[in-house]
């Protein structure tokens, strides 16, 4: 993953992580990307804020549609 200037946190999960938007995605690549903040996992080239809050909520191992805060 890229510094955090050129991320934009839209959706955190308190403790587990965040989604949200890669302002240096490359051309053809979805601008959202995930991460965990133990390190586990991180990518980007989501191309919706939908897919890259279900690919959050899964890999971090909670139900669909549990409410984090937003960013």
């Amino acid at each position: 993953m890229k510094h955090d200037k050129s991320l934009e946190a839209i959706y955190k999960i308190e403790g587990v992580g965040e989604y949200g938007l890669d302002f240096e995605h490359s051309p053809g690549v979805g601008p959202y990307y995930v991460r965990l903040y133990d390190g586990r996992y991180a990518a980007s080239g989501f191309n919706t804020e939908q897919e890259a809050r279900e690919e959050l909520e899964y890999v971090a191992g909670l139900p669909r549609g549990d409410n984090g805060t937003q960013g």
